[in-house]
């Protein structure tokens, strides 16, 4: 935006000198001295109000990290509306020094650029438009209920890319991946692929690599999956036979794994549910003490983990066009999401009575939906781990029957009934 007010100042000023308009439909004639005042005052405002803006950006940021998390700094910044406001200001201010200076004395023909000083003014009202629009937006960025709400809807959208199938689809059948065993070649003879620089897996271009070992005639195991952070040196994938792999294949599959010194949800569900957990935690926190936040993130999880039942779990075997196995991936389970979601605040959770009984009645709601034995399985362990994770504490406080209660329905929802 900065950019483009450089563009048009210098536009606008040459249609000035092109065209010699002297008035502006709407606007008085101006004289050079107003002018330069208008410019000004424009210009001086702009520039203020943008370093006023930049600490509220600044304490609204500190704010969110302390309380919420610093990961969702990340979410902040990358708004169009943030971008929108402070480049909008900090154009404007551009603008009126460029034009500013183009204001000629007194005893030239056209000593005011007459359209350029027209845009001036407009720009200086919808810097106002913006000033009110940025106090709108941040009082709403930083309710907890809406900040959790666009965490949410970020993990239904990771979950929708990383498992696009939904469950009904009868011809993407893998079961046959379950009875896969990797063959003992592969930890005896295989040669491996190292990672140039440590940092997280960010993404893996799967069809690059199976299009490098259906030329080759290669099978490649990938070790690691996007999410997980690697050493300098670590072996990313392994390969077979091991006879074929050269230095410029090495290098090829090397560079299908982009690393990055930051995790983010490109290709990892889980980063995504963690930031709803992180906010959960944070909230149970003593410094904080807010179940609130904690239950709405806990409800959230719920509605993402209910979305993932009418998803079904992607292959980790990849074929080429003759269905030879060339590629074994890492794959995301059922089981590792459902831990993902349920571990950290079940565990920060055993001392508060209503976060835990939340927990079991998410995981209640969940075991009525149409589940794989996996997904089923992973919810059980859940459920008999808050529960006894959970007694000492509610026997104490005198809740043990509402524990008892909620586990008693899950379990009866796990094992199909329905109340």
């Amino acid at each position: 935006m900065a950019i483009v007010a450089v563009i048009l100042a210098f536009v606008l000023v040459a249609v000035d000198d092109a065209t010699g308009i002297k008035r502006v439909p709407g606007l008085s004639q101006i004289e050079p001295s107003g002018a330069r005042a208008l410019l000004s005052t424009i210009a001086a405002a702009s520039i203020t109000v943008t370093a006023v803006l930049f600490s509220i950006t600044m304490v609204i940021l500190s704010t969110v990290s302390n309380q919420f998390g610093p990961r969702l700094i990340l979410s902040f910044m990358k708004h169009n509306t943030t971008q929108l406001i402070l480049g909008g200001f900090i154009g404007t201010f551009i603008y009126c020094l460029l034009v500013l200076n183009h204001v000629r004395d007194d005893s030239m023909a056209f000593p005011v650029p007459q359209i350029a000083l027209g845009f001036g003014l407009v720009l200086g009202t919808l810097s106002c438009v913006l000033l009110i629009y940025f106090i709108h937006s941040v009082s709403r960025f930083i309710q907890a209920d809406r900040l959790i709400e666009e965490v949410a809807s970020e993990t239904i959208s990771v979950f929708n890319r990383v498992f696009p199938i939904p469950t009904e689809d009868s011809q993407a059948d893998n079961s046959e991946d379950d009875r896969f065993v990797l063959p003992d070649s592969f930890r005896d003879g295989a040669k491996g692929v190292v990672v140039s620089n440590g940092g997280y897996i960010d993404s893996i271009d799967i069809n690059r690599i199976v299009g490098i070992a259906t030329e080759q005639g290669l099978v490649v195991h990938l070790l690691h999956r996007p999410g997980v952070f690697v050493f300098g040196k670590q072996v990313l994938a392994t390969v077979l036979p091991p006879e074929a792999v050269t230095d410029d294949i090495s290098e090829r599959i090397r560079s299908s794994f982009l690393v990055r010194g930051q995790r983010t949800s490109m290709q990892d569900p889980e980063f995504t549910v963690d930031r709803l957990v992180e906010m959960s935690i944070r909230a149970l926190s003593p410094g904080i003490n807010d179940p609130f936040t904690a239950i709405n993130c806990i409800d959230r999880l719920g509605a993402g983990l209910s979305f993932l039942s009418t998803r079904r779990a992607p292959s980790w075997l990849y074929r080429d066009g003759n269905a030879q196995l060339r590629v074994i991936a890492q794959p995301y389970t059922y089981a590792g999401i459902v831990n993902a979601a349920f571990n950290q605040i079940r565990q920060a959770a055993r001392t508060n009575c209503a976060v835990t009984i939340r927990l079991l009645e998410v995981i209640d709601r969940l075991a009525q939906l149409d589940l794989p034995d996996p997904y089923r399985m992973a919810l059980n362990r859940q459920a008999q781990l808050i529960y006894h994770g959970g007694l000492d504490t509610f026997l104490q406080s005198g809740d043990a029957p509402d524990l008892e209660e909620r586990y008693d329905r899950v379990m009866h929802s796990l094992a199909g009934g329905n109340l």
